[in-house]
């Protein structure tokens, strides 16, 4: 909770420790559970 705080509030003392331990913007309205659903999948049916 306390991660994505850091991240949504530009003012927060972390958030810049946070962008950069993630590696850059982070955009939690652009994360899509079902893609990475089906990519997960994907990858596990490669691996058998």
């Amino acid at each position: 909770a306390e991660f994505l705080e850091a991240l949504g509030d530009p003012d927060h003392e972390q958030h810049e420790d946070m962008l950069r331990w993630i590696g850059g913007v982070f955009d939690p309205k652009g994360f899509d559970v079902n893609r990475l659903n089906r990519d997960w999948r994907g990858a596990k049916a490669r691996r058998k």
